[in-house]
This record gives C-alpha cells, structure tokens and sequence, in this order.
C-alpha cells in the first residue's frame, strides 16, 4: 500500500508540475508575438520542442500510473551512460527506425502507383519499425513490451504528423529517456 502511495504521490506532483508548465506556455504566449519567440519560427518551436515534451509527458505519466512499475531497469551509472540514454541513443535509434525505415517504406511507397499497394507499403513499414524499436530494447516482460510499443507508435505518429522529420521523435525520446533515467517517473 505504501509502494502505491508513494506513486500516486509522484504522479500527482509531475501532473502539477505539467499544469504549471502548460498555464505557464499559454501565458507567455498571450504576452509574446507568435512570430518572434527566441528569434524562430513559432510554428517551428511548437512541432520541435513543445509539442513533442507535452506528449512524451503525458504518455509517460498515464503510462507510468496505470502499470506501477518502473518502466526501464537500468540506471545512469556515470556520464558516459547518461549520454547514451539522453542524446546518443534517442539520436540513433530515431534516424535508424522513424527515419530510415519508416521514412524509407514512405519514399519507396510514392514510387507506386497502386494506391493499396502504397498503403500496404507503409504499414509494413510502420510494423516493421515497431517490431525493431521494441527489439532493439530486449525486454521481455508483457508489461514493457506494451509500453515500449506505445511509446514507439507514439514518436512515430510525431515523425508522420510533422510531415516526415525525425528531430521532434529524436527530442521527445530524449526527453522521455531523461525523465525516466533522472527519477522524474521513479
């Protein structure tokens, strides 16, 4: 019972802590041109950066809330697996698995021109990547397994949604990593 408060405990903080963040983010985008936040485009900071930590977040924590575990098993021992987690691997695995094969079976999917067929294309493509990304991890047990396989249908909807570009994937599975290996969803 003590284990199961504890979580709710942690949950319900990072859940507030989002809220502030969101009140925050609509605040400071009533007060600053939507045109000149930090000298970029909005639209681009939106699908780089904000919208992809507002899904990983949310996936996280729903999905770290309903299974009670903890959703990796390794740690950060030193610096060197530190950068693994957060910025090598989310860099590699994202431009090996949404970019390459996702966006490979999307690219050789155009060169078509039997709609279904085309389609069949890119739903091999979408499970084939899937099918990887979850290997890749080398978890076994049922429960991460189905998390892995949300969180890979989740960065790939954001490599499709942003019309094909791998660095909103690759910054939501940094930050999903850094959440996790920092103890946010612990």
């Amino acid at each position: 019972m003590a284990l199961i408060s504890q979580l709710l405990t942690t949950d319900l903080i990072w859940f507030g802590v989002g809220i502030i963040f969101l009140l925050g983010y609509f605040w400071l985008r009533k007060m600053i041109p939507h045109h000149a936040i930090f000298s970029l485009n909005y639209q681009s900071i939106m699908k780089t950066f904000i919208i992809p930590t507002i899904t990983i977040f949310v996936v996280l924590s729903i999905f770290r809330f309903a299974a009670g575990i903890l959703l990796i098993e390794a740690g950060a021992k030193n610096i060197f697996s530190l950068l693994s987690y957060i910025i090598i691997g989310p860099f590699f695995e994202e431009l090996f698995i949404r970019g390459l094969i996702l966006g490979g079976a999307f690219f050789l999917s155009s060169r078509i021109d039997n709609k279904k067929a085309s389609w069949a294309f890119i739903i091999l493509g979408f499970i084939i990547q899937l099918f990887v990304f979850v290997w890749i991890h080398g978890y076994t047990d049922t429960i991460r397994i189905i998390y892995l396989t949300i969180i890979g249908i989740t960065y790939s909807l954001l490599f499709i949604i942003n019309k094909r570009d791998v660095l909103p994937a690759m910054i939501a599975h940094a930050i999903g990593n850094a959440m996790i290996i920092l103890g946010v969803f612990a």
